[in-house]
């Protein structure tokens, strides 16, 4: 097994999303708008990350508390993009982050759609990273990274990406 590197792997980044990957974990950092070109930029983050690691993915997705979801024809490219690669995805981990009532009821439908889809892999829904790493470290790397390794991996690539984008704007 390689030796897991300290840093998230910038993949792709906008102005709504940003991608990257650490050992077979993606992420998706939301904070704004997906927009269907952002369904075909995951697809590649995931086909990118499987070539190092074909044994699977687990998926981190993290969504600030009052960031837009996106409307049908996005949730249906995405769920065609999920069964497109539901051999390989082991687990997906959304954080909902907030304590207000937008991330209580995004929770609450996004549990009730989770029910629904009938995925072969679970999708937990979080609301925080610590959960959320919780539940995913065990999948990274065959179970060798532990909670606090991913918390501190997610914080340093939002301290990255946060500076990077301010210095740009």
């Amino acid at each position: 097994m390689a030796i897991r590197p300290r840093e998230a792997k910038v993949l792709y980044t906008d102005s709504s999303v940003v991608l990257a990957s650490w050992s077979n974990m993606t992420i998706t950092d939301m904070r704004g708008a997906v927009r269907r070109e952002h369904i075909g930029e995951i697809a590649r983050c995931y086909r990118a990350v499987q070539k190092q690691y074909p044994q699977g993915l687990a998926v981190l997705t993290l969504i600030p508390n009052g960031t837009p979801m996106g409307d049908a024809n996005i949730r249906g490219d995405a769920s065609k993009m999920l069964e497109d690669f539901a051999g390989l995805l082991q687990h997906i981990s959304i954080v909902l982050e907030g304590s207000g009532i937008w991330a209580s009821t995004m929770r609450t439908v996004l549990r009730g759609m989770t029910i629904i889809a009938r995925t072969p892999y679970p999708i937990k829904i979080h609301e925080d990273i610590e959960s959320a790493a919780r539940a995913i470290a065990p999948l990274i790397d065959d179970g060798t990274a532990t909670d606090r390794d991913v918390v501190e991996v997610v914080q340093r690539f939002r301290r990255a990406t946060f500076a990077t984008r301010a210095a740009n704007l």
